[in-house]
């Protein structure tokens, strides 16, 4: 009975430190369950924050595309902005130098006016004195018709006289 109860108790003792290694284990195997499910969580968290880091470059990815596609469409706009701006101003210039085309031709006209007034002016202050000498020398002429008349009568006298 002494060995049995020995036994006994070293079963018992044995069986307590089985328990105890059991609840142990079962203690580790929690720790290792808990640390299992917080690695998993952790890792489901990191999945999730890189899947809403590709969300998120793919959204930043689709606001530069349309970005740029706005810059392009802006610089085309700019160019085409540029583009009338020059030619307005080129046009600015040749309205410019029309009117000063305008003006010279304006001049040249109220010159060349000028001109042919004065041309007018001298072409009659011309005739005027023509007219006139015209007139003395016709008056010179009749002037003298009369002495030849006078003289008319007296001229064949005149050759004779020098003929001889």
């Amino acid at each position: 009975l002494g060995k049995a109860k020995i036994e006994l108790e070293n079963v018992c003792a044995a069986s307590r430190e089985m328990e105890k290694r059991q609840r142990k284990f079962e203690n580790q195997l929690a720790e290792e369950r808990e640390n299992v499910q917080k690695a998993t969580r952790e890792q489901d968290a990191h999945v999730q924050k890189l899947r809403s880091s590709e969300a998120t470059i793919l959204s930043l990815r689709n606001e530069l595309k349309q970005l740029n596609e706005t810059i392009d469409e802006k610089e085309r706009v700019r160019r085409m902005l540029q583009l009338e701006q020059d030619e307005s101003v080129a046009i600015e210039d040749l309205e410019d130098k029309l009117r000063l085309f305008e003006d010279a031709r304006i001049r040249l006209e109220a010159n060349i006016e000028a001109l042919c007034a004065e041309n007018d002016i001298t072409l009659m202050a011309k005739n005027l004195e023509a007219e006139h000498k015209c007139k003395s020398h016709m008056t010179q002429l009749q002037e003298v018709g009369q002495d030849d008349q006078n003289e008319g009568e007296e001229f064949p006298l005149q050759l004779m006289r020098k003929k001889m």
